[in-house]
């Protein structure tokens, strides 16, 4: 498969970094600590920001300090980060003005997450801090789009979690979900496990498997 556009936008956590682990690990400890049960909360905290998600189920709570607490435990826990097979080759061969990070990470959790997996950094990255409104509002791919001064139709988005592939359809933008297992998703336009199988020379082509 033969994609055309010319800017490809990545989430991070679960797109390019295996970061599950991590991520369970501190927002599980997180809910013991404000005597939360984990299973809820982790069943709708990937890929949506944390300062979404400790309202939902701590309303009266001190926002910035949790928050705090949380980015810091991530960045304790950040060394367990590793890269999603390929990602770096297929970051180093797009042209580095033609790609984008959008995640949900404080820009500071995300630049360690980059360097533990020794993966470019790029010249744009759209962070927590930077929206007033996270995934899965269109808000962050909206805004990297026009930080890249291009339309979504010719951006790819490359997306592992149910948020954030809603905020890159309603962006108007195409998906590619990264991950597995795979499971037929209606607003994906392909779908892989990893990047083993993903080039780019001119344009991106993912290998028939993929």
């Amino acid at each position: 498969m033969i994609f055309k556009e010319e800017f490809f936008l990545f989430d991070l956590d679960g797109t390019l970094v295996n970061t599950t682990k991590v991520v369970e690990t501190a927002w599980s400890e997180w809910c013991n600590r404000v005597n939360l049960n984990p299973a809820e909360v982790i069943a709708c905290c990937h890929g949506v920001r944390g300062q979404d998600i400790i309202p939902r189920f701590l309303p009266n709570a001190d926002l910035a300090a949790e928050l705090n607490w949380l980015d810091a435990r991530e960045l304790e826990l950040s060394t367990l980060c590793t890269e999603i097979t390929g990602a770096k080759a297929l970051l180093l061969s797009l042209p580095r003005q033609n790609w984008a990070i959008v995640t949900s990470s404080s820009k500071k959790l995300a630049l360690k997450k980059l360097q533990v997996c020794g993966l470019p950094i790029p010249e744009l990255m759209v962070t927590a801090e930077q929206c007033q409104n996270g995934k899965p509002d269109p808000e962050p791919y909206l805004f990297a789009i026009e930080q890249l001064n291009t339309q979504a139709a010719q951006c790819i988005v490359f997306e592992d979690a149910p948020a954030g592939i809603t905020s890159a359809v309603q962006a108007g933008c195409q998906v590619i979900r990264v991950g597995s297992p795979r499971v037929k998703d209606e607003h994906t336009v392909s779908q892989i496990e990893n990047y083993s199988g993903v080039s780019f020379n001119g344009s991106l082509n993912i290998e028939d498997g993929q």
